[in-house]
């Protein structure tokens, strides 16, 4: 067990109200005699963990990855990566903000792009190394159907 004490920041747009732990956890903070609390967590069918908040009135499900990130970066960024692609992991040393691209490239990385797991070209041929063109964009072209074109 990590003997590491738990580090919370208040939330950007949510100050005085919530707090986020480097640990991935979401708090609540003590108001009008209540008291503060860690706040339940429900994963999505997307495998994305939110959190319920409230703010002048009105309540709004939060992405955690985004809330942590965000405390302890000072703000918001475009996309926020799970850097070992696990999407339940919202410690702090597990996400990063970034573009499109570079989630792309996770996405590739971790084995997770819809594409990256495909075996076959949409014609049937297999995706080997003897019939895979990389482009450098990282997609996949079928050399067979290449050739077959230029027939």
């Amino acid at each position: 067990m990590s003997s590491q004490v738990e580090t919370w920041r208040a939330i950007p747009g949510f100050e005085g109200l919530y707090e986020a732990s480097h640990c991935g956890q979401i708090r609540s903070l003590d108001k009008a005699g209540r008291r503060g609390r860690v706040l339940k967590q429900r994963t999505l069918d997307n495998g994305y963990r939110i959190v319920m908040m409230s703010k002048g009135g009105k309540y709004q499900n939060k992405l955690v990855h985004r809330l942590v990130l965000a405390a302890f970066t000072g703000g918001y960024g475009p996309q926020c990566r799970h850097l070992n692609g696990i999407r339940v992991d919202n410690r702090l040393e597990n996400l990063a903000w970034g573009t499109p691209a570079d989630n792309a490239k996770d996405q590739l990385r971790h084995g997770m792009h819809r594409n990256a797991r495909k075996s076959h070209c949409h014609r049937g041929h297999r995706f080997t190394p003897d019939n895979t063109y990389v482009r450098p964009n990282g997609s996949r072209n079928c050399r067979a159907c290449r050739k077959g074109a230029n027939d």
